[in-house]
């Protein structure tokens, strides 16, 4: 069964300095359920024959929101451009057409826009060669299309970008132009340009660390074919165990005209160089800009140490790798014992959505099997809706981010594991990297409506002049209710069973295995947003190695519905560290599941010592000219002190 379509929205920078340009708004996320099937790239093999498409996509996986405004001419530009290695590399080749990928509007039913203009050029200024193309009305649809004049790549080329164009129609409709938000391994694959003329130049473009690459590929004709793997990600921090040999997974990108079969890297640690034939889970395909895997292995070192090191891949199948990409840098920290790594995985999801019941089964399936995962579910248009401002982009639903970076669908994930259920192969492939973060949450009752959450971070490597912050969430099992926006809508109920048993139930013969289904417990609901994106000044700019920063919050029950919170014994408190950027660090748990009146007033002890918070639920020791939260046992008041 293919996986839904992956819409996770990436939008391009906000054009408000353009009266007439299209509006791209990043914060909007668009209301729609995401089905089972969908359309992808399928490049040809690179070596084939004499002709092949070359893409540094590998499929449609997000798109970008346009919106038309009256007024003005609009033409929005999207291109890549190619990397020097490939300029190079394809030396001789003509390039003898392209194919693109119809938009859509707001729907994702039909494309408005029929008229297309394929352009190349060597710089920004300019379009060397157009030619006008009609493009298919259904969305998403492939127009392949044969150039008139084929052009021929000469290698010396300093700059050459491909790309095509649209005429944004006026008024305030909304549009969508397919791309490909798989991090791309250098800023050109993916470029998005506005004119207020209908021609060059631009008067504004964003780069692929905004977009990823654009889901067109050109067809070549000819002998030459680029090779070379470069690298598309590492991360900062590499943490080993002390007197252990380890490896550490790295993502790296190749553009070959042959299978990729090994990968040797050098780097030098502790005063010696290593050169380690990296490990390939499986043979690396043939193709343009392949992402793949691989894991660098480490010798055991002797001494705990914390230094830079570079990385470099200098061969390929045995080959030397010519590559402007092929060096990496990272901080590689040797310690006694290697912080457990938690991914943290945020469901989007809604009643009203018939597709979400996949999301609904993979988070129960993960509730029983795999009871360690850190799992928050946010609700929309539904009864448990606490906000739309979500901690990911995302297009429609069911949808799930890990670690707030990669939004995948939640039960599929990204489709590349061979587990039941396929989210737990990307779950614990980023749980198997190492974090120089240790996250440990706890809680308190202050009163019968205040608990409060208690943090302690500490990084193994130390860091300064950061802004690193503690995420809180509040989650809550067993809700449930009787009323019609309780039913959750079932798409699967005309589905033959073929998924894991609580999917199946939904399925045809199943338990649910109705259009709408009533009466479902509905468990990892997020309930209170207090803290959610990083609360300021909860983590010093400046921490040492291993010291530890302690924080907490406190999470005011009374403003919260009962609804949301059906039994104070079925709560759940999550602390997780987040970067500059809002990507999740590391996360922990801790389970809330000694409330009740007894052990609540047993707090109270009027020899206990007394405690001041502000208002946002941070200790202060020194309290003065404000309003504070006075703890002393189980008595909490406000106090107002000069």
């Amino acid at each position: 069964m293919k996986k839904a379509f992956l819409l996770s929205v990436v939008f391009a920078a906000t054009c408000t300095a353009f009266a007439a340009n299209p509006a791209v708004d990043k914060n909007d996320a668009v209301k729609f359920e995401k089905g089972l099937n969908a359309p992808t790239m399928k490049k040809a093999p690179a070596r084939a024959s004499d002709s092949f498409d070359f893409s540094y996509s590998q499929g449609i996986t997000s798109l970008t929101k346009i919106q038309g405004v009256t007024g003005g001419v609009t033409r929005a530009y999207m291109m890549f451009e190619l990397s020097p290695e490939d300029i190079k590399g394809l030396a001789g080749d003509k390039v003898t057409g392209f194919t693109v990928y119809s938009p859509s509007d707001n729907n994702m039913k039909n494309n408005p826009i029929n008229e297309g203009r394929f352009f190349y050029s060597t710089d920004l200024l300019k379009e060397d060669y157009t030619q006008d193309f009609t493009i298919s009305k259904i969305p998403f649809e492939p127009n392949k299309i044969v150039l008139d004049e084929p052009y021929t790549i000469t290698g010396k080329e300093e700059s050459l970008f491909f790309g095509y164009s649209i005429m944004v129609p006026k008024a305030d409709n909304i549009y969508y132009l397919p791309f490909d938000d798989y991090p791309s391994y250098y800023n050109g694959a993916g470029l998005f340009g506005i004119s207020n003329s209908d021609a060059f130049p631009v008067d504004f473009y964003t780069m692929a660390a905004d977009l990823g690459a654009l889901s067109m590929s050109i067809t070549l004709e000819g002998k030459n074919f680029p090779f070379h793997v470069d690298f598309a990600s590492i991360s900062d921090v590499i943490c080993l165990p002390l007197r252990k040999n380890s490896t550490f997974p790295v993502t790296l990108c190749a553009t070959s005209d042959t299978p990729i079969k090994s990968v040797e890297m050098e780097y030098t640690l502790g005063g010696k160089t290593y050169v380690t034939n990296c490990g390939l889970p499986q043979e690396v395909p043939a193709g343009a800009a392949v992402y793949f895997d691989a894991l660098i292995g480490f010798q055991a070192q002797k001494e705990k140490m914390n230094e830079v090191v570079d990385f470099k891949i200098t061969n390929v199948n045995g080959k030397p790798n010519v590559s402007s990409y092929a060096e990496a840098q990272s901080t590689v920290v040797v310690v006694k014992e290697v912080p457990v790594h938690q991914t943290l995985i945020e469901e989007f999801t809604g009643t009203w959505c018939g597709w979400c019941t996949r999301g609904y089964a993979a988070l129960e399936y993960i509730k029983e099997n795999y009871p360690d995962f850190v799992v928050a579910a946010y609700h929309n248009d539904d009864p448990m809706q606490i906000t739309t401002r979500y901690p990911a982009n995302i297009s429609g639903f069911p949808s799930a981010s890990l670690n707030r970076g990669l939004v995948v669908d939640p039960y599929y994930g990204t489709q590349t594991s061979s587990f039941e259920l396929p989210i737990v192969g990307d779950i614990k492939a980023l749980n198997s990297i190492a974090t120089p973060w240790v996250v440990k949450v706890d809680h308190e009752w202050v009163s019968e409506d205040e608990l409060v959450a208690k943090a302690s971070v500490s990084n193994i490597a130390g860091f300064e002049n950061k802004n690193y912050k503690i995420a809180y969430i509040l989650v809550a099992d067993g809700l449930s209710g009787t009323g019609r926006s309780w039913f959750q809508s079932n798409n699967y109920a005309t589905q033959s069973p073929q998924f894991i048993p609580q999917l199946n139930a939904f399925c045809r013969g199943g338990e649910y295995g109705k259009g709408t289904v009533s009466g479902l417990i509905f468990n990892d609901v997020v309930v209170s947003t207090t803290g959610i994106y990083g609360v300021d000044g909860s983590i010093p700019a400046t921490l040492a190695s291993e010291e530890v920063a302690e924080h907490s919050i406190s999470f005011d029950l009374s403003k919260i519905s009962s609804t949301l919170i059906p039994d104070k014994n079925k709560l759940r408190v999550i602390a997780a560290v987040v970067d500059a950027s809002g990507n999740v660090l590391n996360c922990a748990k801790n389970e809330v599941n000694d409330f009740s009146t007894v052990s609540v007033s047993g707090i109270s002890d009027e020899n206990a010592p007394v405690e001041y918070y502000n208002l946002n639920g941070m200790k202060v020791s020194d309290p003065s000219n404000g309003i504070f939260i006075r703890r002393q046992g189980n008595t909490a008041t406000k106090v107002i002190l000069p």
